[in-house]
């Protein structure tokens, strides 16, 4: 009568363990939840991976027609983070956007690179190391500061009224700095 000689290795779909890649003397075997296929009786390498848990490795014996039951608890490796700027920039971390003025979100721990980054602006960055943390991390990024150019207007006749986007600005003859872009200049005089 001949017995099985070998035994299955069950991952289960608990918590975080959900989605996991579970990999067996570092072939990839798939993901949680997971029944093996046949594996020889014996002690195997098992190494579980997944984003924002430290990887989980462990030594897991096979037994003859057994379901060998695996199931640690993965540790979190990351952090909540709420990042703000001035309003209207654009978030982006390690040059990845995020979103506008305020963003938050979890991210794996490790050194970040956060900006604010707004059309005729220069980008304004923080580097920063995001370390295992129960409470919220906050940071502010600062502003962008604008990139200027500058406009030289002449009017026949002088002193005429110079608007910027609807605002008065001054009279002409005039220089007049500006962010770089697109603008409305207008020039008028009564009569």
């Amino acid at each position: 009568v001949l017995r099985p000689a070998f035994g299955w290795l069950n991952v289960p779909n608990e918590g975080a363990l959900a989605g996991a890649s579970v990999y067996v003397n570092g072939r990839l075997i798939g993901n949680a939840p997971l029944k093996s296929e046949n594996l020889p009786s014996g002690i195997y390498d098992v190494r579980i991976v997944k984003d924002m848990y430290l990887t989980h490795n462990a030594k897991v014996e096979i037994r003859d027609n057994k379901i060998t039951e695996h199931s640690p608890e993965l540790v979190a490796d990351f952090a909540h983070v709420t990042l703000t700027t001035a309003e209207g920039c654009d978030i982006y971390v390690n040059d990845e956007f995020k979103g506008r003025t305020r963003w938050s979100g979890d991210l794996a721990t490790g050194t970040y690179i956060f900006e604010a980054r707004k059309a005729g602006y220069n980008t304004a960055s923080i580097t920063q190391n995001v370390a295992l943390s129960e409470e919220t991390l906050t940071y502010t990024i600062p502003t962008p500061s604008p990139i200027m150019g500058t406009i030289n207007v002449n009017s026949t006749p002088i002193m005429s009224q110079v608007f910027v986007d609807g605002k008065l600005v001054g009279e002409t003859p005039m220089i007049h700095d500006l962010t770089i872009g697109k603008h409305t200049i207008s020039v008028r005089m009564e009569g």
